[in-house]
């Protein structure tokens, strides 16, 4: 089952357009990355699932799902360079990895506490894992750490989060319908939340998540339902399930600093808008340029951009 999804990811490999302007907002713009510009320089892009911000406002990294890579992207210069290659890594306790299938990051300040080291957590859709590199921004030097989930814990990992009060990580596990936890310190698993209601099932192909400011309310974008779930992880309930006919294959989500809800509905091409009152449908933000096979997937706000 496993393989056929990336069969079809293969066969459904996006490749975005050009940059355009938005509406005067808090987020003004809706930034496509032109990749075959990228492509000239010394990283391919191939189905990129993850974006996110590196080092200055400048720069991103993006997961590179096809070509098992991490690329480094300078949005001004339109540079990019291959940050972690498809090749093996081994730490210092000899176990080696090699990235396959790589999706969510998140980067976090290191355990080193060394101003310069950061850790970059990448999950492994194909092998079921969370690997953890750390990252010398100073000379951009990659030490791979170690890795932890396996089949047991996970089953195709897609999304990432971490609740900093809570010191854990939270991963969607895309074929079970289910979110792991771990601590962030060690990647010790912790726990299992599962979505069922009277045995029907309320989550069904969980892509991303994300906690609002409060770090209370975790947001889960269920690809098949097409809803968003929120969810109270103090109450350990479901308060809110959210939908709208506009809203089909959603993948990507924001929360903006008044917690607004943005997601990408992948199968509309679009860019729905949610109010923080009551998550109520608050507009369609933006749409793509509907050519087929270029829909939204992700989303990532910063400096007054957002990336898709």
């Amino acid at each position: 089952m496993k393989y056929l999804i990336l069969i079809l990811f293969h066969i459904l490999s996006i490749s975005i357009g050009q940059q355009f302007q938005q509406e005067q907002h808090l987020m003004k713009h809706l930034f496509e990355m032109h990749f075959p510009a990228i492509q000239k320089q010394k990283a391919t892009i191939k189905h990129p699932v993850e974006i996110i911000s590196f080092i200055n406002k400048d720069t991103v990294l993006i997961s590179s799902f096809l070509s098992n890579q991490i690329i480094i992207y300078n949005i001004k210069t339109k540079n990019s360079q291959v940050l972690i290659e498809d090749h093996y890594y081994c730490n210092i306790q000899k176990q080696c990895i090699k990235l396959d299938g790589p999706y969510g990051m998140i980067l976090l300040p290191s355990s080193t506490l060394s101003n310069e080291i950061y850790s970059l957590y990448v999950a492994s859709f194909t092998f079921d894992n969370i690997n953890v590199f750390d990252i010398n921004i100073t000379d951009m030097k990659v030490s791979y750490i170690y890795s932890f989930g396996d089949s047991e814990t996970l089953d195709c990992p897609q999304g990432i989060t971490f609740n900093p009060l809570q010191q854990v990580l939270y991963v969607t596990s895309f074929l079970d319908n289910q979110i792991t936890l771990f601590n962030i310190s060690n990647g010790i698993y912790l726990d299992k939340i599962n979505f069922y209601n009277n045995k029907n099932i309320i989550l069904n192909g969980p892509e991303n998540l994300k906690f609002d400011n409060t770090f209370t309310y975790l947001y889960i974008s269920s690809y098949y339902t097409n809803t968003i779930l929120k969810y109270n992880i103090f109450t350990d309930t479901i308060e809110q399930i959210i939908s709208n006919e506009n809203l089909l294959g959603p993948t990507g989500l924001y929360i903006t600093s008044t917690n607004e809800l943005l997601v990408a509905s992948y199968k509309t091409n679009q860019i729905i808008k949610f109010s923080s009152i009551n998550n109520q449908f608050a507009g369609i933000y933006t749409r793509g340029f509907g050519v087929s096979n270029k829909n939204i997937r992700i989303l990532f706000h910063n400096n007054n951009y957002i990336y898709s």
